[in-house]
């Protein structure tokens, strides 16, 4: 045994001559052993250490000259071998450092003398965390040397193949670089943990499994990160193979919670192969995440280079068989893309075909945040809108055939669009009294039928899951005004005043979801304009607290019961004959109050008994900021500078009128009748002060809008010049656009908004400040 050793520190020191030497002089070190190492694969397994120091077994060592060991230099078990002087004449501790994301084992041999023979020090995946020789890292094997120059090997048994660097280290260069890591580690854990959190939040609030099954696939992103990095074996620190295990599990777990992911984020189900396909994929990943759980993990790398990419593909074709339809499946598309490049790059590390080191496990860190958002946020969409339902109190859908419901209601807006149209075109042509009035009725009853489908296209829509989530940017004004237009004519035909108000410091352009709010306030408008008989209906619109956007929808009808509040938003009850009535199926409140809920918002009311009824609409809308060029005057006359007098027997419409035109630092004189916006005429005319615009209401009790503006045009000592707006029904805009004998140009069409008085105003800017022009040199001639 004696002669065996000798011979073996012979030929290990001749072998040490010929390799370039580590020297462990310095007090920092921080080397690549790869570069001075050779490597050995032998064709038989499990050689001892006396076997690899033998001759001829030494002269098969191969250089390495490399910063990394490559996945094509590892076999089962592979040698290495490299050289140390120590010449600080005594021992010095260091590390050796393997960064590989498996490893089963690796042994250190030092200090190879023919007296004590040598020292050994073993880590790997195999040996639980808290049985390693050094526990501040992953793979750290701690090594004592003596002075001198000597010879060490290290065997490495990888569990796959794969690539890995080796770095010997002093103590204090190690623990800084785990300090970093662990600092990184737990930022990219936290982050997770709060993404999961997010998810288990949008459950408790909308109570729908898609969150729970996206916190699912967080989770396994969460486990599967934290194999790759290492730091599960600081939680786990008495399992053996917990790295591998936690990439496995991890990764069959975030399969298993993204397959159901993309089918419950569906607006609609599919049926086809690639459904089923996908029920199945989701199956098979929930027994493989059981068994890899089990002691055979460890060999279940193999089996997640195949499948995952598998289910993936399966995956891909499934979200772009049908094209996404809602702003959540896009975002869900966005977030399995992230997915498929994450498992892209951890499948070319398993294979060895890239290197997982440092760079590679901050990529799959920053995609796994990137993925886990992108799925939460289009989770959280998606849950918001399928859980609208059970959040919106005393919401009860009946059962019916939806389908046949949405191709009836499809077939009935064909003839209500041609008899709506062919009412418009009819209103081009030469008509007279009495065919005007039935064209009138016609339109009234059309539009009251289109309202009746647009009620049963949301009820419908509501039954399928498929309102639209999609959130642009849009224009309040013109949503109000296109939204409000349309029942003027309803106000018009039943005498109501129909006041439209704005708060003039509402920015103008908004981002949420426009068909929605455009649908809430007509099916509040509707209501409130079949209820009211006397009166009028008043919608405001103004910024609210939080961030919120009011509507008000106010009326003067007979108010509501008490009795009847607590039902004010439930649907029908099947199971109630006396609810199945025609005159007791209401769907404008219910329907009203579940898409309130879809966005975000709340639907309140207060009513009393012949006092009247107003609903609240608070929604939670982004404003967008638009840099919009400032509207210059013509010679310098602008808005602010003009005279107004409106006249109208409604208080609110002068109300609303005098707030805008006070907003705009314009003067105003309000009038409740003709008689009284003669005299004040007269007045202001003799005072040398004459008023710039008169605004009129066509319909006045005594003395209508003709009228008095018939009687001004006549009225030699008034200004007979004056610009004229009336403001009229909807039906009237196109005959009291000629003007006639009443000088009539501009007609404002009830309800009338701030966006189009203003412009009204701009457009007649030219003939006001001719008119000024007139007066002045009228007045000039006279002194």
């Amino acid at each position: 045994m004696r002669a065996l050793l000798l011979t073996i520190l012979f030929f290990h020191s001749m072998a040490a001559q010929g390799f370039e030497t580590i020297l462990v002089n310095e007090n920092y070190l921080n080397l690549s052993i790869t570069e001075y190492s050779d490597y050995l694969s032998p064709t038989e397994d499990n050689l001892s250490i006396l076997e690899v120091t033998k001759a001829g077994v030494a002269r098969q060592f191969t250089p390495v000259h490399s910063d990394a060991l490559k996945f094509n230099q590892l076999s089962d078990s592979t040698w290495l071998t490299f050289a140390v002087n120590n010449p600080t004449g005594r021992q010095v501790r260091l590390f050796l450092n393997i960064e590989a994301p498996f490893l089963t084992r690796a042994e250190l041999y030092a200090n190879l003398s023919d007296s004590s023979g040598y020292s050994l020090v073993a880590t790997g995946a195999e040996t639980a965390y808290q049985q390693r020789p050094f526990q501040m890292g992953r793979y750290v094997l701690p090594v004592t040397l003596n002075t001198g120059l000597q010879q060490l090997y290290l065997n490495i048994q990888p569990n796959l193949a794969t690539n890995m660097q080796i770095h010997l280290l002093d103590e204090n260069t190690l623990l800084a670089q785990n300090r970093q890591a662990l600092v990184m580690r737990t930022l990219q854990t936290s982050i997770l943990l709060a993404i999961i959190g997010v998810c288990l939040v949008a459950y408790l609030r909308y109570r729908i499994p898609l969150s729970l099954w996206t916190a699912l696939t967080v989770t396994g992103f969460m486990i599967n990160t934290v194999g790759w990095n290492g730091s599960i074996t600081w939680l786990l620190s008495g399992i053996p193979f917990v790295e591998v295990i936690a990439i496995n599990a991890g990764a069959f777990l975030m399969i298993l919670g993204l397959s159901r992911v993309l089918l419950l984020i569906r607006s609609e189900s599919y049926s086809s192969w690639l459904t089923d396909a996908l029920i199945w994929v989701g199956r098979l990943f929930i027994v493989l995440s059981l068994l890899a759980l089990s002691p055979l993990a460890s060999r279940f790398l193999p089996i997640q280079i195949i499948l995952l990419p598998v289910a993936l593909t399966i995956f891909s074709l499934y979200s772009f068989e049908h094209r996404p339809s809602t702003l959540s499946e896009r975002i869900a598309l966005a977030g399995l893309l992230v997915v498929i490049i994450y498992v892209s790059i951890t499948t070319l590390a398993l294979l060895g075909l890239i290197s997982a080191f440092t760079l590679f496990r901050f990529i799959i860190a920053v995609l796994a945040i990137t993925a886990a958002s992108l799925l939460t946020w289009a989770g959280w969409i998606a849950a918001r809108a399928k859980g609208t339902r059970r959040a919106v109190e005393g919401l009860t859908l009946p059962d019916v055939h939806w389908p046949l419901l949405r191709k009836i209601n499809h077939e009935m807006r064909g003839p209500i669009n041609g008899v709506m149209g062919m009412t418009e075109l009819l209103q081009d042509t030469s008509l007279s009294a009495h065919q005007q009035e039935y064209v009138n009725t016609i339109q009234t009853a059309g539009f009251s039928l289109l309202r009746e489908a647009d009620q049963l296209q949301n009820l419908i829509r509501i039954g399928l899951n498929r309102l639209p989530d999609s959130e642009d940017e849009f224009d309040l004004y013109d949503l109000i005004e296109d939204t409000v237009q349309p029942f003027s004519r309803v106000a018009h035909s039943k005498k109501l005043e129909l006041v439209l108000d704005i708060a003039p410091d509402i920015p103008p352009h908004y981002r949420g979801n426009a068909h929605i709010i455009g649908q809430i306030l007509s099916n509040l408008l509707d209501n409130a304009l079949k209820f009211t008989e006397h009166g009028e209906v008043l919608v405001q619109v103004k910024p609210w607290q939080h961030g919120r956007v009011r509507f008000a929808i106010t009326d003067t009808g007979p108010g509501i019961a008490n009795d009847l509040k607590t039902q004010l938003f439930n649907f029908p009850d099947p199971n109630n004959a006396q609810q199945q009535l025609p005159k007791d199926v209401r769907l404008g409140l219910p329907i009203s109050r579940y898409l309130v809920g879809l966005l975000g918002g709340q639907l309140t009311f207060s009513s009393e008994l012949r006092m009247g009824t107003t609903f609240w609409v608070d929604l939670p809308l982004l404003p967008v900021r638009h840099t919009e060029p400032q509207t210059q005057g013509h010679s310098g006359l602008g808005i602010d500078d003009l005279r107004l007098m409106v006249v109208d027997d409604n208080l609110t419409c002068r109300k609303v009128i005098e707030h805008l035109a006070m907003n705009w630092n314009a003067e105003v004189l309000s009038m409740s009748n003709g008689q009284s916006a003669l005299a004040n005429l007269h007045n202001q005319f003799h005072k040398g002060e004459p008023v710039d615009v008169l605004i009129l209401d066509q319909n006045m009790p005594s003395m209508n809008g003709f009228e008095l503006a018939q009687r001004i045009r006549q009225d030699s000592g008034l200004n007979k010049d004056i610009v004229i707006l009336m403001m009229t029904g909807a039906d009237d805009v196109v005959s009291l656009s000629d003007g006639g004998d009443t000088g009539i140009e501009y007609v404002l069409s009830k309800p009338v908004s701030a966006r189009a008085l203003r412009q009204t105003l701009n457009l007649a800017m030219p003939a006001i400040r001719r008119n000024r022009e007139k007066q002045h040199a009228t007045k000039s001639l006279f002194f």
